[in-house]
């Protein structure tokens, strides 16, 4: 444990909540490391580069949240991804407001779906809303 004094996370926003997870990735077949994503249910490999990441308690309940605000992802591999090579992350879909999952790509360096490579770490951060009341001036989300 670090040996600092943390405060708490400030935002403009009512109920902004961050979400961290990781999971590894070998072939085709993505699995979740549950201790180290809490608030992650299950994550899936569908087609050619699709994952589903469902929030949740795994084997228990989904999480649902009435907004999305962001994704961000980083992955980790023993072998360098250059040159001819490379990954990104591109965000398909969101229905994080009804049943609690995220849909996302992982893309070539030319911009076509395609898996990571074998015994790849992704670590991923999500920052949701809990709240339907709106940060500012009048409405909800």
């Amino acid at each position: 444990m670090a040996n600092r004094m943390f405060n708490r996370v400030q935002a403009l926003d009512k109920e902004l909540k961050i979400i961290q997870g990781q999971f590894t990735h070998n072939s085709t077949v993505a699995v979740l490391i549950e201790n180290k994503s809490p608030g992650v249910k299950s994550v899936t490999q569908g087609a050619t580069g699709n994952i589903a990441i469902v929030l949740g308690t795994p084997s228990g309940d989904t999480d649902i949240y009435p907004h999305f605000y962001n994704g961000m992802f980083t992955y980790q591999n023993a072998s360098a991804h250059g040159g001819t090579v490379g990954f990104h992350f591109q965000i398909k879909s969101s229905t994080i407001n009804s049943d609690g999952t995220l849909n996302i790509f992982t893309l070539d360096k030319n911009g076509a779906a395609t898996n990571l490579p074998t015994n790849t770490t992704v670590h991923f951060t999500l920052i949701l809303k809990n709240s339907n009341v709106a940060g500012v001036g009048a409405g909800s989300v």
